[in-house]
């Protein structure tokens, strides 16, 4: 029975490919860099909604540990402070949640749009 694997790509065809890139073959050079480019990661920026003592900050806690968490709470209130750090985590390439009762249509619709200039997961 013949290896499907040797069908495919061989051991020999990938040191080819490796010495072609570290000797500068510019078709290979060019075939990495596009796959390069359009590999992008998208952020995520989840945006809690509820009310004051509805579980919101568990449930971030516990579900979403690795995205840095932004409440409105620890911000004394300072909606302004909170957008300009929430713009910080997105620069930076950070995952983010929006840990606050965010229950007006403005402020959901002011997270929605700085969300879509970031170009994050929705």
């Amino acid at each position: 029975m013949e290896n499907n694997l040797n069908k495919i790509i061989s051991v020999g065809d990938i040191s080819k490919m490796f010495g072609m890139i570290i000797q500068g073959d510019d078709k290979w050079k060019t075939l990495i860099e596009n796959s390069v480019s359009k590999t992008r990661i998208q952020l995520e920026y989840v945006i809690m909604i509820g009310s004051t003592l509805s579980g919101k900050s568990t449930y971030c806690k516990e579900n979403l540990p690795n995205h840095e968490r932004i409440s409105l709470e620890q911000l004394h209130s300072k909606r302004n402070l909170e957008l300009n750090l929430i713009e910080e985590h997105l620069k930076s390439g950070k995952n983010l949640v929006v840990d606050d009762t965010n229950l007006t249509r403005k402020i959901r619709k002011t997270h929605i749009d700085l969300a879509k200039r970031y170009q994050c997961k929705s």
